[in-house]
């Protein structure tokens, strides 16, 4: 093993040479992250032609990531799942087969509703913390989601707003739109959102305030997706379902629990704020 056993999991390696790793390789990572409980019982070949590449060019991947071959990765991913909480505890019973003559709006509603159970099973709730953490310590928060990337970012904003926190929006595009995060530096925070096909946008500005020293924290669908691999705090959710577009059922859950938990953190704090915020809005009578 060319690491000195096991300093870092498979994760970090790849982390670590995202950069030099060419299209193909990128790909291989995707697909191993997204079906890791499959990696341990496949060889290179089988793995291979389920990402649709070469049992070579698995075993290249294997090296320009840090390891002696696919044997050695492999090896180590069975070391590392030994640590993930058994299968009854992770998996929900799936659900029966989606008939034809079934209504395609329901169809969209239980592939949506099996992506929210499992998400829930799987959520890092230490991982949670530590986001909320480094919210209450940052001097500003910028948001930046690009198409339904902007989603989430809106929801978050609003509501973050509204609990007192210093924040700025860049949620559309423009140079204006762009300009606002000139300003970032260390001690701020970026919170970024980014789904396929991802925004050139978005992943430049994401390297820019980590270059700045600022924390970015991201929402996205694999922790191998452009900003998950830049990201200091990864959040994946899926929203693949069986219509045509992203689904965010699971985004907008993570939210809610991610504003719960702000709230849990400081009670007081967001209290004050919101009654302030909704005493002011009251002043324009805006609402009947």
């Amino acid at each position: 093993m060319k690491k000195t056993k096991r300093e870092k999991n498979v994760l970090e390696s790849l982390k670590e040479n995202y950069d030099n790793l060419t299209g193909s390789q990128i790909a291989i990572g995707k697909y191993m992250m997204d079906h890791i409980e499959e990696v341990p019982f496949l060889s290179a070949i089988e793995l291979g032609e389920r990402a649709g590449f070469s049992d070579a060019t698995i075993i290249r991947f294997a090296r320009s990531i840090g390891y002696e071959g696919y044997s050695d990765l492999k090896n180590a991913i069975i070391a590392e799942t030994r640590q993930i909480a058994t299968p009854d505890e992770r998996v929900l019973k799936s659900l029966s087969d989606l008939e034809e003559s079934r209504d395609m709006g329901l169809q969209v509603a239980e592939r949506d509703l099996k992506n929210l159970q499992a998400f829930l099973l799987e959520i890092s709730i230490e991982k949670m913390e530590k986001t909320v953490e480094l919210i209450y310590a940052s001097d500003t928060i910028y948001f930046i989601g690009l198409h339904d990337g902007a989603l989430a970012m809106d929801f978050l904003l609003m509501h973050m707003r509204r609990m007192g926190f210093k924040v700025v929006s860049i949620t559309e595009g423009g140079l204006e739109n762009i300009e606002k995060l000139g300003a970032v530096h260390e001690g701020d925070l970026l919170i970024a959102g980014s789904f396929p096909r991802y925004s050139k946008t978005t992943i430049n500005a994401v390297r820019f305030a980590s270059e700045k020293g600022a924390a970015v924290i991201s929402i996205t669908d694999s922790e191998l997706s452009p900003i998950g691999m830049k990201s200091d705090i990864a959040f994946v959710v899926e929203t693949d379902n069986t219509g045509f577009f992203n689904s965010h059922i699971v985004t907008l859950e993570l939210c809610n629990i991610l504003l719960i938990k702000l709230l849990e953190k400081n009670k007081e704090f967001v209290y004050r704020n919101l009654k302030e915020t909704i005493e002011g809005l009251e002043m324009f009578d805006m609402y009947l």
